[in-house]
């Protein structure tokens, strides 16, 4: 092959390669655009939700869930632990907003501190009667019987509707055991118990001094009930609860719930102090 036929093919494999470098940086081009639009896209979207009636709802959802926390007074650490990264998922605290008070609204009382219990019991391994047990122990709430069953399913299910969402890690659900100190629960509720006595029992004392007459069925029934307080054991309950029945109303609940607010909390899960009580509204000062 001659000079001009080395040249020639020199030529077009020059031409050639500024071809492919062409079609190369055509395609890298290309690529950097569609990337760009999908970004763009992408940013118009999250723009878009964040002004979304939705999105605001969540986000003052999660406001609100922040100020109720911080009112809460001696919230423990890991009852902090759990809400920081839901607070950090506005729709995540929306749905824990929604879930207390849908349980509210069907007579099931749960509050804040009671969520991460509720949320370890159901996602748990353990039996549906020793689930059904510790609910009973939180919410004060009757489980049993078809109604009960109704109410235990629709809390489950919210629950797990609430932690299995895709890509949420707001949850964290612990692997084995419900994990739930029902000594702290009955220890508070029997603090309750002490309290209340203290003030009831001097009433009744003072009722059967002022009517001698061991003939009279109510002083026959209030001294059978301090005799039962004086024994101890399980037959105390049984007379403080009768004293309550006849001494405690809303107005002394609501001047203890005053006085020792750390203690009452959640007074109205205590299965010892009289339904007609609990459930009445108290009229506590602002």
């Amino acid at each position: 092959m001659g000079w001009v036929g080395i040249n020639a093919a020199y030529q077009k494999f020059r031409e050639e390669a500024r071809e492919d470098a062409q079609r190369e940086e055509e395609i890298a081009l290309a690529r950097e655009n569609s990337l760009f639009e999908l970004a763009l896209a992408s940013a118009k979207d999250r723009s878009k939700y964040k002004q979304s009636s939705d999105y605001t709802k969540a986000a003052s959802a999660a406001r609100g869930l922040e100020l109720q926390l911080n009112e809460l007074d001696n919230l423990d650490e890991e009852t902090l632990n759990f809400y920081k990264p839901i607070l950090e998922d506005p729709l995540a605290a929306l749905e824990i907003q929604d879930f207390i008070a849908g349980q509210n609204k069907q007579g099931i009382n749960v509050t804040l501190t009671d969520v991460p219990s509720l949320v370890t019991i159901v996602k748990s391994k353990a039996p549906v009667t020793e689930k059904l047990d510790y609910l009973e122990l939180i919410t004060g709430k009757d489980f049993s019987g078809d109604e009960g069953k109704k109410l235990y399913r629709d809390l489950a299910m919210q629950i797990s509707s609430m932690t299995s969402v895709p890509g949420r890690t707001a949850f964290v659900v612990p692997g084995q055991g419900t994990q739930i100190d029902r000594t702290q629960q009955t220890k508070r509720q029997d603090e309750m118990l002490a309290i209340i006595s203290a003030q009831i029992v001097p009433m009744a004392k003072r009722f059967v001094r002022n009517n001698p007459d061991p003939q009279n069925p109510k002083v026959r029934d209030i001294q059978a009930a301090l005799d039962k307080i004086e024994a101890g054991g399980d037959d105390k309950t049984i007379g403080i609860q009768t004293l309550m029945d006849e001494y405690l109303d809303a107005t002394l609940l609501t001047d203890l719930v005053e006085l020792f607010p750390d203690k009452f909390r959640d007074y109205q899960k205590n299965p010892y102090i009289p339904i007609n009580i609990t459930s009445m509204p108290l009229t506590l000062d602002e």
